[in-house]
């Protein structure tokens, strides 16, 4: 099963190659029968020889044997590769001091299993030896064919999958060669100790901006959804969606099941006083505006409905963005929604444009004169104006803006 499966592994990839040479030193460090040796060693000639059998490098890739007579380059690609999983590379790691330590660990690392299995030992070793053995032949043969597009490449998100296995390859060993010791300490707070070091050096650091990213994708995935949960039809905010056609039929049935956005307990508001869900405060609390209204095509007969949008703050520092903002008519009727475009727990620069602005969509009907925005404050019914608009003289006005308080 093994050989089939490498066999398929060889010609779906270029690191499968890897695969037989690492086959038939297993079959001779763990003493495998010499049947098994033979078969690994016949079927992998032969692969490998109908893999390579007219085989010409990619245009845009470097030839892997002329790459190996540039072994500076080699290292420093490899330095950046197997860093790049932590979230700051230090000041004194250069990348060919990096490639350096880590080409010098591993040599090691692997010798000295090869040595403890001569002995007949570290059998337990074995999984994490050739994974990490196969982790960084994938990495060396990677950086012979693609030096020549610089080391930055190196820095690929592809390769954050294999640089966290080949590290967590060497964990896994470190956390079984600490479960083995005699010292009931080391057995019992080694492991999760070692594992916390990872999880808070690698794994976290590097992935928290993807996290984050991913997390403002969604928030604007929800304020494009707004315009659903309002009855608005905006090509701008429904691009990011499926076909509109697709959606519009299945709306009341979402709206009657209170499904996708309209299970959202902000969007149950919309039609709604606003004095029976919020407590106004006074207009100095905060700091914000209400900056302009662009009509779109309205699904509701009868109704107008437009983008909303403007900025908030919960002081006049400008350090708390306000995140839920409530559109209300005249009447004190909540007639839209919109959402901060940064949360207040933002990684973000302080300078992002973005940080403090709000967006959203409302409905309102034919005659309403003037809108007004209440943002939301966390931890409490109690709402501050922001500022109005009159959404009849103009598609897009600048709006009253409130001044900082003292």
């Amino acid at each position: 099963m093994a050989i089939m499966l490498a066999v398929a592994a060889t010609f779906s990839m270029a690191n499968g190659m890897l695969l037989w040479p690492i086959f038939l030193l297993m079959a001779m460090t763990e003493k495998s029968p010499q049947k098994t040796m033979l078969m690994v060693l016949a079927v992998g000639a032969t692969v490998l020889a109908s893999y390579l059998c007219g085989y010409a490098t990619p245009v845009q890739h470097a030839n892997p044997l002329l790459s190996i007579l540039h072994p500076k380059l080699l290292t420093g690609y490899l330095g950046i590769y197997f860093i790049n999983s932590l979230a700051r590379m230090p000041a004194f790691a250069t990348p060919v001091r990096a490639g350096l330590f880590i080409e010098a660990f591993f040599t090691a690392s692997f010798a000295g299993y090869l040595w403890k299995r001569a002995q007949g030992r570290a059998q337990r070793y074995a999984f994490y030896a050739y994974s990490s053995l196969f982790l960084f032949g994938t990495a060396l043969l990677t950086a012979m064919g693609r030096i020549n597009l610089g080391w930055a490449q190196a820095e690929s998100s592809r390769y954050n999958t294999p640089i966290f296995l080949f590290w967590m390859s060497f964990g896994s060993a470190a956390c079984l060669l600490l479960g083995s010791r005699k010292t009931r300490a080391w057995r019992t707070l080694g492991p999760p100790a070692l594992s916390a070091v990872i999880l808070m050096g690698m794994l976290l650091p590097r992935q928290t901006a993807a996290a984050y990213l991913g997390a403002e994708w969604v928030r604007e995935m929800n304020i494009s959804g707004l315009s659903l949960a309002v009855g608005a039809f905006d090509p701008e905010a429904w691009h990011r969606l499926s076909d509109p056609g697709t959606i519009e039929p299945v709306l009341p049935y979402l709206e009657s099941r209170r499904l996708s956005i309209f299970s959202d307990p902000d969007v149950e508001k919309i039609g709604v006083r606003l004095a029976t869900v919020l407590k106004p405060l006074p207009a100095r609390r905060c700091l914000g505006s209400f900056s302009g209204f662009i009509a779109v095509p309205s699904l509701s007969p009868g109704g107008v409905a437009g983008r909303v949008f403007g900025e908030g703050w919960m002081d006049s520092a400008r350090t708390n963005p306000i995140e839920t903002v409530y559109i209300a008519d005249g009447h004190g009727t909540i007639v839209g929604l919109a959402y901060g475009f940064r949360p207040a727990k933002h990684f973000f620069k302080a300078e992002d444009p973005l940080r403090g602005k709000w967006g959203g969509y409302v409905l309102f009907k034919r005659g309403t004169r003037r809108l007004f925005a209440y943002g939301v404050l966390p931890g409490a019914m109690t709402a501050c104006p922001l500022g109005s608009t009159n959404p009849r003289m103009d598609k897009r006005l600048s709006a009253k803006r409130i001044p900082p308080t003292d």
